[in-house]
């Protein structure tokens, strides 16, 4: 069985939706896009959601399916709508946050983001922990690079604290690697 993740209700007020642009008062973090992108819808989200757990390794499926994280945004090119950014939140503990290292976490977690492009039939998948500018602060990033059939992905993450949660931005392009551009889309108060 498919599963979903949680979406608290809580954060249905502090989402505000206006034309092209989100904003998430309560993380402080607003993505304003272009008329080339459209934001999903929360139907849309939670169908990402099910095919995104169809794909994930073994082992983080149940972590999944037993805790409150959930994806607070997706937007993709209209043209394109493999082209993407998104915005996943996840619970964490006073002693999470406390000892929470980015560089580390992205170590951590790249053997796991390469199975699960690798189940999605990508190969040549090479990721590399790296500096990326978002609104124009550096943070520790990942990025990867894969082949889809005859497409070329581009992948960058970044992960901020904010509120009690890990708050991941993820950029995702195909053929040209226009990334940085994407993340130009965001905003994060400082």
């Amino acid at each position: 069985p498919k599963s979903t993740f949680f979406i608290p209700n809580s954060f249905q007020y502090i989402t505000c939706y206006v034309i092209n642009t989100i904003q998430n008062k309560f993380f402080g973090i607003k993505c304003e896009i272009d008329n080339d992108w459209a934001f999903s819808t929360k139907e849309e989200i939670a169908e990402l959601n099910n095919f995104t757990m169809d794909y994930l390794p073994e082992d983080l499926v149940e972590h999944y399916e037993n805790s409150t994280n959930f994806i607070d945004m997706v937007a993709s090119r209209r043209e394109n709508s493999f082209e993407n950014i998104n915005i996943f939140a996840i619970k964490m503990s006073k002693s999470e946050i406390e000892s929470f290292d980015a560089k580390k976490s992205f170590e951590d977690a790249l053997p796991s983001v390469k199975e699960t492009l690798e189940n999605m039939g990508c190969t040549n998948c090479e990721f590399d922990i790296i500096k990326t500018t978002v609104d124009g602060v550096e943070y520790d990033a990942y990025r990867g690079t894969a082949q889809l059939e005859t497409l070329s992905l581009y992948q960058e993450q970044i992960a901020v604290i904010r509120n009690g949660y890990l708050v991941t931005i993820t950029v995702t392009t195909y053929d040209v690697d226009t990334c940085s551009d994407v993340f130009g889309f965001v905003t994060i108060e400082k």
